[in-house]
C-alpha cells in the first residue's frame, strides 16, 4: 500500500464502519513534512504488511493543490494528521514517535 491521495470519494469510503484512513495534510514547502514523509512511507508499508489494507488506507493531502479539502477539514499548520474512523474524525495523539504513535499539528510557517 502506498501513501495515496485523500479524496472526497475516500473520505466517503473512510466514514463507513470499520474502516479508517489516517491522512497527512501537508505543504511541499514545510520542513516538517519533508521530514515526515519517508515515515509515512514507512507507516503505509506497515499498514499493508499487516493485512489491514482492505481496513485502513494511509493517505496524504497536498494543501498547496487541494486547498478547499484542507479548509474544509480545518487544517491550520503543517503537517497535520487526522484519523477518520467510521464517521468521526479525530485529531491524532500530540506525541510523535516512529516506534509508538504519529503525532501531529505542527505549525511551520
Amino acid at each position: 500500500l502506498d501513501v495515496v491521495s485523500f479524496d472526497v470519494q475516500q473520505r466517503q469510503l473512510a466514514e463507513r464502519p470499520g474502516s479508517c484512513s489516517f491522512v497527512m495534510f501537508f505543504a511541499p514547502w514545510c520542513k516538517h513534512c519533508r521530514d515526515w514523509k519517508p515515515h509515512w512511507g514507512r507507516i503505509a508499508s506497515d499498514v499493508d504488511g499487516a493485512g489491514l489494507g482492505g481496513k485502513v488506507s494511509i493517505a496524504a493531502v497536498d494543501c498547496t493543490e487541494h486547498e478547499a479539502v484542507c479548509q474544509q477539514q480545518k487544517v491550520r499548520g503543517y503537517p497535520t494528521l487526522l484519523l477518520y474512523r467510521g464517521a468521526a474524525s479525530a485529531d491524532a495523539p500530540a506525541d510523535a514517535s516512529a516506534d509508538a504513535s504519529v503525532g501531529a499539528d505542527d505549525a511551520d510557517g
